[in-house]
């Protein structure tokens, strides 16, 4: 048999799990995605500036 007490917390628990578990999957999509942009840039970032780089040593030595 359910008790009163019991009720309060089968009634609570179901969405407090589904707005963790919703924020969680949402982290982990979040993060891997916003690291991914980050790295991104910095790659795009380094890239480009190697081929300055390289095309000013390029130069200099010439």
């Amino acid at each position: 048999p359910i008790t009163a007490s019991a009720v309060p917390v089968i009634i609570f628990l179901p969405p407090m799990l589904t707005a963790f578990t919703a924020a969680a999957i949402s982290a982990a999509v979040a993060a891997p995605t916003s690291f991914a942009v980050y790295v991104g840039f910095v790659a795009a970032f380094a890239q480009a500036d190697m081929s300055v780089y390289f095309r000013y040593s390029e130069r200099s030595a010439l």
